[in-house]
């Protein structure tokens, strides 16, 4: 599952992430030499996630399984972007979860506190991710220059002000 992971790292959870404005932000993340992972699921996303953080030091030292908590906060380390409304897997079948941005973001920041996290989101469902006020690090948009100005800072190609563009509810450009 780890697959030689490298940073820069970016992990896209969306249910459709292999089209539209998803795909083509994902095209520009690769195209700037960022590695990018992509789950549909929260569940799909935990299984990494547990599978590339290890265990909490002090109990061992880092290893390659710790990649993700080695590099948490890292400038150019690792960043996730997710969307807020999705289908997931219930106990009766497939169901759009409108809490699964929420839920998702709540996962990876009790594992990784200083991970970026950016919620992207049609306007239509912007008020759903008010949550981000919660988090630090966290932000969520509708714009696609936003996303953009975030992948370009982890790649290192722009900066974006240790967040102040984008970590806050409606980062717009």
């Amino acid at each position: 599952m780890s697959d030689e992971l490298r940073i820069p790292l970016l992990v896209w959870v969306d249910d459709h992430a292999n089209r539209g404005w998803a795909y083509t932000l994902i095209s520009h993340a690769r195209e700037l030499g960022v590695q990018v992972y992509t789950f549909k699921s929260t569940l799909e996303t935990e299984k990494w996630i547990e599978h590339n953080i290890g265990t909490s030091p002090p109990l061992k030292l880092l290893t390659e399984a710790d990649f993700l908590r080695n590099h948490n906060g890292a400038p150019k380390g690792i960043r996730f972007v997710t969307d807020v409304v999705r289908y997931e897997q219930g106990e009766d079948g497939m169901r759009l979860d409108p809490d699964a941005g929420f839920k998702v973001t709540r996962y990876i920041r009790d594992r990784l506190s200083s991970a970026p996290i950016l919620v992207r989101t049609h306007s239509n469902n912007l008020t759903n991710t008010k949550f981000v006020r919660e988090f630090s690090l966290t932000g969520s948009t509708c714009e696609d220059g936003v996303v953009r100005l975030y992948i370009d800072a982890l790649a290192g190609v722009a900066e974006d002000n240790n967040g102040s563009d984008w970590a806050k509810y409606n980062a717009s450009m």
